[in-house]
């Protein structure tokens, strides 16, 4: 009898970013102790909703079986001349092997075992299968203690480490609780509702659970959350002719972080409004998680719309203190930002080029302005990689790191760039100039959105491969988990620009190019050991990138490991390669290219490249393969190069079964040797097989 399954962890607020983890890796974890133990359903595909908020993360699995089926084990045994004596009589080992299995020597049985000579003891026994709530009360405590969290601790003199401490569990399967402690809290059917909501709340079945803390002002579903958020803003802003000013992050934010989502409207001074738009919309999202207005001509209103973690439909004045306070951080705060403004514009942005020299880059790695130098050279230097101008570049990089001089960008750090954008383009300078300073720091997450502009890739390219540069040249490489730097971040954001725009950079030149210009400002232990560091980083950068293009990673392997130019080149590759695997002469070829590389290892190949001698039907039939495949590559005509190794693979079998390699005349091996040597920079071309 299949029934449902509920799991609950109700712990102190845990920070918004592990929540999505933690539920996907308990969920994940819970599914293969299911599975394992034969708990689910044959053929049943289950899957939880995604019920979390800031002190919950719940499982609701349907339909698990209530005990796991009996199993029929096989049990193979000593041989029969082991087990039984020359009178046919039971010896001990024959006896041991019964009572091992609890069983008695009646039952077994002698039978031919695939792989083995002769008889051996077999025992056919049926294993009862145990209820699901003991395997579950023996499993769960170190399945949870399993979990992947980011930044575990412990509390009090407790051994046990977690995200946050835990302060009631709740696990049921059907209506009966799965009794199991952790670290002193006992499992039990009532969890609890919203801080503000008191008591206990009894869950007398699994699917009662959702209904049952919606009454207690908790919506434990993240989705349903954030749809019902979505809708409330809308309408709010619909209430004063307005609209919503999209923005999905801070949605999806928002709703990680509260249990009862309650929207609030409260406005600010209409003389605001007379800052930029990007400062005045960063204020209310990073400073106070609010959402902007618009009006129908897409310009912001004085308005703003928070979000209170609890139910304010009943109570007015829980509403009217919850917006007053919002409305006078806000106020404060734009305040600030009116008279930063004020004072950044009373000169230009050049006129403050000198105060860089006072703002540190990297320890040991000099300051903004050798770093703006720098980035001067290295977008002069690649601008005809990328088709732009050089002094076009020059100029855009020149001028790329003045806004952190100012007040504003001391304030609002995360306005960086977009705070540049938006003064350079009141001096006069050309929006081709500014789009390219506000989007040069993009993009700013693994998944955030890249660069538009050619000008902004080249920007973007540049700051991150000097910060690379800089980064090891001083020793702060990344380790383990530790990237104080975001070097990670920052390598794999330059890959995919480089992937985005189609630039084929070489990942040797740019590393070579700009430690070159570090060096002349900054002394530079082992340039050389340097080099290779950042060139294995950044491959492993692209590896990974590409693995999200769903490449097979042994092909990703293999074709990095034949000699590159950029990035592009691979992506060609590895796509005409995965192409040709679903070729029925793949898998041969790979083997007969495996033994290529084993036959020349130690081999002396001498003189001219010469096919004379080679007169083998097998050998007239690859050597003529081989001069077609030539022409493929001065060509470089992937897809039909890949198809042409694949036809290769039978004339090479062919070639292998009717001559010897090192025949004994060493004018014909070595004539051999050179047709393996030819075919082998052949396979080089596109990938090192060896490495499949």
């Amino acid at each position: 009898m299949a029934k449902d399954f509920l799991l609950e962890i109700h712990c102190e607020e845990i920070p918004a970013k592990f929540l999505a983890p933690l539920h996907s890796d308990l969920q994940e974890k819970l599914l293969n102790l299911l599975e394992v133990n034969g708990l689910v359903i044959q053929g049943g595909h289950l899957r939880s909703p995604d019920w979390y908020s800031p002190r919950k993360i719940a499982i609701f699995l349907p339909g698990i079986l209530e005990i796991q089926p009996d199993i029929q084990s096989v049990e193979v045994g000593p041989s029969k001349a082991v087990c039984l004596d020359a009178h046919g009589q039971v010896t001990d080992a024959g006896t041991r092997f019964a009572e091992k299995w609890k069983s008695s020597f009646q039952e077994v049985v002698f039978e031919e075992v695939k792989g083995k000579k002769g008889e051996y003891a077999v025992l056919r026994r049926t294993v009862k299968g145990l209820p699901a709530i003991q395997v579950l009360s023996a499993a769960l405590p170190s399945l949870i203690a399993s979990l992947s969290v980011p930044k575990a601790m412990r509390w009090g003199h407790s051994s046990f480490v977690f995200v946050r401490p835990i302060r009631n569990i709740l696990c049921l399967l059907g209506s009966s609780v799965i009794p199991f402690e952790i670290d002193g809290v006992q499992s039990s059917s009532s969890t609890l509702g919203h801080r503000l909501a008191k008591g206990e709340i009894k869950i007398s079945q699994p699917s009662d659970y959702e209904s049952r803390l919606a009454d207690h002002q908790v919506i434990v579903s993240c989705q349903v959350r954030q749809h019902r958020l979505r809708k409330d803003l809308s309408d709010a802003a619909s209430s004063i002719h307005g609209s919503l000013m999209p923005d999905e992050v801070l949605l999806r934010g928002v709703s990680e972080i509260v249990e009862y989502p309650s929207v609030v409207l409260g406005k600010f001074p209409p003389e605001f409004l007379n800052l930029p738009s990007s400062i005045l919309a960063c204020s209310l999202r990073e400073h106070q998680k609010s959402f902007c207005v618009q009006g129908a001509d897409g310009k912001l209103l004085p308005y703003f719309l928070s979000v209170a973690n609890r139910d304010l439909s009943q109570n007015i004045k829980a509403r009217d203190t919850i917006t007053k306070g919002n409305e006078w951080v806000l106020n404060a705060r734009l305040f600030d930002a009116q008279f930063f403004f004020s004072e950044d514009t009373k000169t230009t942005l050049e006129d403050k080029r000198s105060n860089l020299a006072q703002l540190t880059f990297i320890r040991g790695a000099g300051n903004y302005l050798q770093k703006t130098e720098r980035l001067v050279l290295l977008s002069e230097y690649f601008a005809p990689t990328f088709h732009l101008d050089s002094s076009l570049s020059r100029s855009a990089a020149s001028l790329s790191k003045l806004d952190l001089t100012t007040q504003m960008v001391g304030e609002f750090p995360e306005l960086q760039g977009k705070v540049g954008a938006e003064y350079l383009r009141r001096e006069g300078v050309s929006d081709l100039i500014s789009n390219a300073i506000d989007e040069h720091y993009a993009p700013i997450s693994a998944d955030a959105p890249l660069p538009l502009t050619p000008l902004g890739a080249l920007l973007a390219v540049v700051d991150k491969l000097d910060t690379l540069v800089a980064a090891y040249s001083v020793g702060q490489i990344p380790t383990g988990s530790k990237d104080p730097l975001g070097l990670r971040r920052a390598g794999l954001g330059l890959v995919r620009i480089l992937r985005h725009h189609n630039i084929a950079l070489s990942p040797r030149e740019a590393i070579r190019q700009s430690l070159t210009i570090f060096s002349k400002q900054f002394p530079v232990q082992e340039p050389n050991r340097i080099e290779e560091d950042l060139r294995v980083f950044w491959e492993e950068r692209i590896a990974f990138s590409m693995s999200q293009e769903n490449f097979d990673i042994q092909l990703i392997r293999a074709v990095m490991a034949a000699p590159w130019h950029d990035h592009l080149q691979l992506l060609l590759r590895c796509s005409a390669l995965q192409k040709a695997m679903n070729q029925t002469d793949f898998t041969l070829l790979i083997e007969n290219a495996k033994r290529i590389n084993n036959i020349l290892v130690g081999q002396a190949v001498e003189g001219t490249p010469s096919v004379d001698l080679l007169i083998a039907a097998s050998e007239k039939k690859l050597i003529e393969k081989i001069r077609a495949i030539e022409t493929l590559m001065h060509r470089n005509e992937l897809d039909s190069f890949c198809l042409a190794l694949c036809e290769l693979a039978q004339p090479l079998e062919d070639f292998f079964n009717e001559v010897m390699v090192l025949d004994d005349n060493l004018k014909i091996r070595n004539q051999r040797l050179q047709l393996l040597v030819t075919l082998k920079s052949q396979f080089n071309y596109i990938a090192d097989f060896s490495k499949w």
